[in-house]
């Protein structure tokens, strides 16, 4: 029997053959003995295949990077790898890398405010990026001083007649001066000439006083160098005041008190007049006494008396013709107020006593209903009409299911998510089939803030609600048709 086997290895790889090691080209045979005591003859084709090596030549700019086999170079220098190359023998691999460095240049500017330079007016730090000959980055900074103009105000006063650096008329002058940094400097010269002032005066003493010597009414002048530093002439008018008696007559509230008096009768006492001197004031003072009044009042609910509505005691301070407080007490009774229904199985009973009853059905009356209580037949919407003193007053309307009629809540569920909430929420129907359906979204006074009338509607059907411009609290949700009826708590946080 004859067989040939082609193979290859590696350099500095064996290969064992006939018990033999081989490690270079060549054809090798071998005789073998099989089981039947033939003899099998094999024949070798061994291929040495030797290790491949690459140089590799790189320049890269300063900041870049050569990578090999997930190893990368940033350093000028030379590097040898071994890697498996693709017939699974030792490649290797020598990177022989040259860093090219940046070139970087600083230059420190200044100039003055108004003017540029390479169109940069601001102080700060300017950097500009190049394309150096080596094809790498060239990096110059520029570090700009601007100098401000500078703005120096003063202020000059002079007397009327003279001068200031030539100028004798008020007003703001400039004046354009070069500084130490060989930019513009300017002074802003605000100046004020003041004026000869002639001033008249009117001087007032009381009797027994002086001023500057003078103790009669009289008229004289003097001259005075002003705070400027200017001359002034002062004309004065000077008035003596003699002193008085002043009578008067006063009213007063219950409470009050006048310069601390609280009793009628005359009162004297020393007061400074108008001009500061002394005067004797004689006053008549009459006390005049609170009013008392009471107020016993009937309304319908409904109506307000005087702003009120509720029935109670209520008192108020006003004001009586002599411009003193009146206190008035108002008893306030609220005849036939809003009744109270509450729904007990099929009946509809009326909490609070009233003299007369009405009931009604869909806003029709209900013939012989005159009772405090009413039996349900059928679903609808029913209120009561109280009366008490020629006053009627309906109770809030009540939609009724007889108990026969309503349906099982374990053949209808519905969710309401998330509750509690923050004015944001849904309405969603988990089982059951109600296909017309009327939804009231009610606050806690029993106002409909929102009415729903929905049509074909099964399991999943959502409804959003909104109450986010409403005040928070507690609100109700009521799910009802001709023959289901159910309301759900809502509280808003």
């Amino acid at each position: 029997l004859y067989s040939t086997i082609d193979t290859s290895i590696c350099n500095n790889e064996i290969f064992i053959f006939n018990e033999e090691q081989l490690s270079e080209n060549g054809i090798y045979e071998a005789t073998f003995s099989s089981v039947n005591k033939c003899d099998s003859i094999v024949t070798l084709n061994l291929t040495v295949i030797s290790s491949s090596d690459t140089i590799l030549n790189y320049q890269i700019c300063e900041g870049d990077s050569v990578c090999l086999d997930e190893s990368c170079f940033y350093e000028p220098g030379i590097y040898e790898l071994k890697l498996i190359n693709q017939i699974g023998c030792d490649s290797i691999i020598t990177l022989k890398l040259d860093v090219l460095y940046n070139s970087i240049t600083e230059i420190n500017k200044s100039i003055c405010e108004g003017d540029n330079y390479n169109g940069w007016t601001e102080s700060g730090i300017y950097k500009e990026v190049f394309d150096a000959a080596n094809g790498c980055d060239s990096i110059r900074t520029t570090n700009l001083n601007v100098f401000p103009l500078i703005v120096t105000e003063i202020f000059v006063q002079v007397c009327q007649g003279e001068q200031y650096n030539g100028w004798n008329e008020s007003g703001i002058y400039l004046d354009t001066l070069i500084s130490a940094f060989g930019c513009d400097s300017i002074i802003k010269t605000h100046l004020t000439i003041v004026p000869y002032f002639n001033i008249l005066e009117h001087v007032g003493i009381c009797e027994g006083d002086d001023y500057l010597g003078r103790t009669e009414t009289d008229t004289f002048t003097r001259e005075l160098i002003s705070q400027q530093g200017c001359d002034s002439i002062v004309t004065t008018y000077l008035t003596v005041h003699n002193s008085s008696e002043i009578f008067e007559t006063v009213s007063i509230c219950q409470g009050e008190s006048y310069h601390g008096y609280q009793w009628t009768g005359t009162w004297i006492r020393p007061l400074k007049d108008m001009y500061g001197c002394d005067s004797i004031v004689t006053t008549e003072l009459e006390v005049i006494s609170v009013p008392y009044t009471t107020l016993h009042k009937e309304i319908c609910f409904g109506e307000s008396f005087m702003g009120y509505s509720e029935p109670g005691t209520y008192v108020e301070m006003r004001t009586a013709s002599s411009g003193c407080d009146s206190i008035v007490t108002i008893n306030l009774s609220v005849n036939a107020r809003k009744p109270e229904v509450v729904n007990i199985g099929d009946t509809l009973k009326c909490i609070d006593s009233y003299p007369s009853y009405q009931w009604y059905y869909e806003e029709n009356i209900i013939m012989g209903a005159t009772d405090s209580f009413y039996i349900v037949s059928q679903s609808g919407s029913y209120l009561l009409q109280i009366s008490e003193k020629g006053c009627s007053t309906n109770s809030e309307k009540m939609f009724v299911v007889p108990v026969n009629k309503i349906r099982s809540l374990s053949a209808f569920k519905y969710s309401i998510i998330p509750n509690p909430n923050t004015g944001k929420f849904i309405f969603r129907i988990d089982s059951g089939d109600l296909f017309d359906l009327e939804i009231k979204l009610i606050n806690s006074i029993g106002q409909v803030i929102e009415n729903r009338n929905l049509k074909s509607i099964g399991i999943n059907h959502t409804e959003e609600f909104d109450v986010r411009h409403l005040s928070k609290g507690i609100y109700y949700l009521k799910i009802f048709n001709n023959e289901y009826s159910n309301t759900k708590k809502i509280i808003v946080n």
